[in-house]
């Protein structure tokens, strides 16, 4: 039987959609990235820009969060919650880095490459050198070398421009806030030169040029993918949107099983999906059984600048060996681990179980402070050290530092303060948020409504003040 013309577009189409197809145009691309980074006389760390980025990177030595959206036109903005200063501290510690991206078929770079990233190395080297030249480091005649904005080629001057009026006011906000200028300070030191973006794609001329000699710090900005029209056998920027496309495979396991997934022709469309089911299903049973204690120092971290606190993110940093380092453990996860409720020697446990983030009923995270902060607070004042668990929802956890760090700690010392600080201020909160950000993740942004619950705790005055917070704060005798 003759097929319809129906039929054959509709194959076409799927063919040129197919995950296949998607997966073997990513493992093109990253080839591309492999030749370019080695292709650099001076080895250089690689940063993948999450979230499409991380997909042409197989082991990236940092990810970072440069999201298009902050440079869109008339939108541009200098994002203090994606500061990504520990890329700033990689480019410091090597003298540059390399950042991977892509774009789907339309452009040859992402925004994110020609605006957000040019606009966050142009705010970022004027507050160096603002810090600099308060050492004497730098002079009045350095400004111009320092304080440019380089956007990308295919920006208007007159976008520029708007831009660049904009750049003072971002530098003054940035250097507002105490937790970032102390960072800065000591990136200041290391960093002589600076930041510049350079863009590069499959079709760009090699880089030839000897780093030492550049007069500013290369931040080189690679978009792994041609840009071409799609077909049947080639997809621009693969890697983009994998929630509408990956069946629940994520970066690190498509790597790990990449021979396994691309080792067939799978003329049919249905076998690598197969495939890819099989190893999500693997995947997440694998991540719900208890390992062994001795994978306990792999799981665990400490809270830098806050001695007393770490935390988790496996089921396996949660066994009953858990007590030879910790004193006392929060266990934000649906799973219960009885063995760990069974108290030793003054050892201390709370299961405060949070429903996943895409169903996280409103008011839940404020409900449950109260009993958070009384659990955190006695462990603090007893000089316990402190286990914050998750399986999955690390958000959940950060806002709870957050909540600690902002209530509860001095932020010079890192030490218990005397009493539970009361009232909380905006800047209070926003500084710790900074301080989560640079110490405990950069990877992952604290969803807005999290934030927002945050701000109804501690912020609202105490006649519009929830039950809960009301009874916690009488506790405490603040109100």
């Amino acid at each position: 039987m003759v097929p319809t013309v129906y039929a054959v577009e509709r194959d076409l189409r799927k063919r040129e959609q197919s995950l296949r197809l998607r997966l073997t145009s990513i493992q093109q691309d990253a080839r591309f990235v492999r030749t370019f980074v080695r292709s650099i006389e001076t080895p250089l760390p690689l940063a993948a820009n999450l979230r499409c980025g991380e997909w042409y990177v197989p082991q990236p030595d940092h990810c970072c969060y440069f999201k298009s959206a902050d440079g869109h036109y008339g939108e541009w903005q200098f994002n203090l919650r994606r500061l990504n200063l520990e890329l700033l501290k990689l480019t410091a510690d090597r003298g540059g880095v390399v950042i991977v991206d892509s774009t789907r078929k339309g452009k040859v770079y992402p925004d994110s490459f020609t605006r957000t990233l040019p606009i966050w190395a142009s705010v970022i080297s004027r507050a160096l050198w603002t810090l600099r030249k308060e050492r004497d480091l730098e002079t009045d005649d350095s400004r111009e070398l320092w304080c440019g904005l380089h956007m990308g080629s295919g920006i208007s001057s007159s976008e520029a421009q708007m831009v660049e009026t904009r750049c003072p006011l971002w530098v003054e906000s940035l250097l507002s806030q105490s937790t970032i200028a102390q960072s800065l300070r000591r990136f200041s030191l290391k960093i002589e030169k600076p930041l510049r973006c350079l863009l590069f794609n499959p079709t760009s001329h090699p880089f030839s040029a000897s780093i030492d000699e550049l007069p500013f710090t290369p931040i080189f900005c690679l978009c792994a993918s041609r840009a071409q029209a799609n077909g049947t056998a080639y997809i621009q920027g693969a890697g983009d949107d994998h929630e509408t496309w990956a069946h629940g495979l994520t970066p690190r396991l498509f790597w790990d099983n990449v021979a396994f997934l691309l080792s067939i022709q799978d003329e049919g469309y249905g076998e690598v999906e197969e495939r890819v089911d099989h190893l999500v299903k693997q995947s997440r049973m694998r991540s719900t059984l208890p390992m062994a204690s001795g994978d306990l120092q792999c799981i665990s971290r400490p809270v830098e600048g806050i001695p007393q606190l770490h935390v988790g993110t496996g089921s396996h940093a949660c066994t009953a060996n858990i007590w030879t380092q910790f004193d006392a453990v929060v266990n934000f996860s649906a799973l219960t681990y009885p063995l760990l409720d069974n108290k030793q020697n003054g050892k201390c446990y709370l299961h405060v179980s949070m429903k996943p983030l895409s169903s996280f009923p409103k008011g839940s995270l404020s409900r449950s402070l109260p009993t958070i902060l009384k659990f955190v607070w006695r462990s603090l004042k007893k000089g316990r050290t402190i286990l914050l668990h998750t399986l999955a929802e690390e958000a959940i956890l950060l806002a709870v530092i957050i909540a600690i760090r902002a209530h509860m700690i001095d932020p010079e010392t890192g030490a218990p303060l005397d009493h539970p600080a009361y009232p909380l201020s905006k800047e209070d909160l926003k500084d710790s948020l900074y301080f989560v950000q640079q110490n405990c993740t950069e990877q992952m942004q604290i969803p807005r409504k999290l934030l927002l619950e945050l701000n109804r705790f501690f912020l609202t005055a105490p006649r519009n003040m929830s039950k809960e917070a009301r009874v916690y704060y009488q506790e405490l005798g603040v109100v």
